[in-house]
């Protein structure tokens, strides 16, 4: 009995870093295919959107239906930069880009996951395809 406890040890702990290890592989696969099931999901969305040729109102009144809130529409160089830093955090770099090809940049933060919108989606006055009408 006593040389057993020994092999019992060893067995249990190799056990237990397969099972870790298992784990930890499922759970790296499950939020990979999370993330790329979103933004693909995302993408349809806004090609699909594109092809109707919206105005903004209608695309802001859609996102508020899902939960969407509008937290601003800076214009102009140094109201995207101060929006970017306020509520781009990583993006930061890719709202300024994208959206300093546009007079206006409208801030949108979406609540929730239901349609797997980025938490941040610009909706710019005149980009090609959305044709802003008043």
């Amino acid at each position: 009995m006593a040389e057993e406890a020994p092999k019992r040890f060893l067995f249990t702990l190799a056990a237990s870093l397969v099972t870790t290890g298992i784990l930890f592989v499922v759970l790296l696969l499950g939020g990979w295919a999370y993330n790329y099931r979103r933004s693909s999901l995302h993408e349809g969305r806004l090609t699909r959107l594109l092809e109707k040729h919206p105005t903004v109102a209608p695309v802001l009144e859609g996102l508020r239906a899902e939960g969407g809130q509008l937290l601003g529409s800076p214009s102009g160089e140094p109201a995207l930069r101060q929006a970017a830093a306020r509520w781009g955090s990583a993006r930061a770099a890719e709202v300024l880009r994208k959206g300093s090809k546009w007079p206006q940049t409208r801030v949108v933060q979406v609540a929730g996951r239901r349609h797997d919108l980025l938490p941040l989606l610009r909706l710019r006055r005149r980009p090609a395809g959305l044709h802003q009408r008043q």
